[in-house]
């Protein structure tokens, strides 16, 4: 011991300079380690959506849902399987144990078992999501003088700005305002001219469809040109033929003389800040970076 002792006193100074470089280190490496305040955390959830435009919410349920949540309780991780249903849709939302090693996988699982299945010919789709991130920021805007529409409109400017910056890899904007067309078929004259909801989806779908129409060639470049549909108001819906007229039948049948359409509310949640109605906006950051540090660069956007 006293020779080890002997021995640190006689290079005192070679003992300095290797702790002064080892501490030198050790705060470098403290400054660039990666370092984060929230834990990266697997979600253990899986959201699966049906669309069933022919069906209704008793048949999707008797033929289709059933099946399924049977299925999906045969998988150990699984701890509960709730369903919504809706004539046309439904959406089921599972619930994973948090011990589960990784729920994408089980997600991915479940659903290629589910595709096995034998399902209603009505069903035109199934889709299912399991990669939920949290948020890392997490804005409120509210206004004393600006309405829903304008505070909407000034969330998606502030959204915009957000993705300029390199690291954000998402921004999602949550507000009570939110419209949607709403189209009501009349089953009677569904019945009258012959027609199912199934036609009616099917004609809507390829009336939207985004349709590639070949390339100008300018100058040596290339311009893809598609024929892309969109409808600006109620009344170009409204006009849509879906039976057109024949010797028999003297003019067009148009979507609106089979069905209702609307603007509908179907936003069921309220935002608050601090008791006035807000736009929430959640940010979300790149993997594998400290966005500790991005506070004032996102602050300052």
């Amino acid at each position: 011991m006293n020779f080890v002792l002997d021995q640190l006193f006689k290079r005192k100074k070679l003992i300095i300079i290797l702790f002064t470089f080892l501490l030198g280190y050790g705060i470098y490496s403290y400054i660039t380690i990666p370092k984060q305040d929230m834990p990266a955390i697997n979600t253990p959830y899986m959201l699966l959506s049906i669309e069933a435009p022919s069906l209704s919410a008793r048949d999707i349920e008797e033929n289709a849902i059933s099946d399924i949540e049977e299925l999906i309780s045969t998988f150990s991780d699984v701890i509960d399987v709730r369903s919504t249903i809706y004539d046309n849709f439904a959406i089921i939302i599972t619930t994973f144990s948090f011990q589960t090693d990784d729920p994408t996988l089980l997600s991915s699982e479940i659903y290629e078992k589910i595709n096995d299945l034998t399902l209603p010919e009505g069903i035109t789709s199934i889709k299912y999501e399991s990669n939920f991130d949290d948020p890392h920021i997490i804005f409120s805007l509210y206004s004393e003088s600006l309405n829903e529409t304008e505070l909407l409109e000034y969330s998606s400017q502030f959204k915009n700005e957000l993705l300029l910056v390199n690291e954000v890899k998402d921004v999602e904007i949550h507000s009570s305002y939110n419209r949607e067309v709403s189209i009501n078929l009349s089953l009677d004259l569904l019945d009258t001219y012959q027609l199912t909801i199934l036609d009616i989806y099917q004609i809507l779908y390829s009336k939207t469809t985004n349709l590639p129409l070949g390339y100008i060639e300018s100058f040596g470049i290339s311009i893809p040109v598609d024929g892309t549909i969109t409808f600006e108001t109620i009344e170009q819906l409204e006009e849509i033929v879906i039976i057109p007229k024949t010797e028999l039948l003297p003019t067009d049948i148009l979507l609106s003389d089979i069905a209702n359409i609307e603007y509908i509310d179907t936003q069921e949640k309220e935002f608050y800040f601090n008791n006035k109605s807000a736009n929430f906006i959640s940010v979300y950051f790149d993997d594998d970076i400290d966005f500790t540090k991005m506070g004032d660069e996102i602050i300052n956007v």
